[in-house]
């Protein structure tokens, strides 16, 4: 691989690790929003509550129970976990290997 490929991948990787907290929010409000809006409706079923829900989301739940909406969250939850935790330890493994010899340096030698 040549160094301009490594480097397009590198960006590439940060932006969507950085945008992917943005779409994470972005998608659990929705289906708070979307819940908050199914559990408010009178007895003659209007609702209650105006309903907030991106209009991309509202398309992708509609019809959908608030059980099946909180599965949704439970999915998503842990999708994005093991997404978070796949980015964290890879910097964590790479960061320990080039900053271990530093850190013993300054655990044996400190320079107070």
């Amino acid at each position: 691989m040549n160094k301009t490929f490594k480097i397009a991948i590198l960006i590439t990787l940060g932006l969507a690790l950085f945008y992917s907290d943005f779409i994470r929010d972005y998608i659990f409000k929705n289906l708070e929003y979307q819940i908050h809006y199914l559990s408010h409706f009178s007895a003659d079923g209007f609702p209650t509550v105006e309903n907030f829900t991106d209009s991309s989301m509202r398309e992708f739940l509609d019809g959908k129970s608030i059980n099946s909406i909180s599965n949704l969250k439970w999915i998503f939850t842990f999708v994005f976990t093991v997404y978070f935790l796949i980015f964290s330890t890879s910097y964590i493994k790479r960061k320990l290997l080039l900053n271990m010899p530093l850190f013993y340096m300054e655990l044996f030698f400190p320079q107070h």
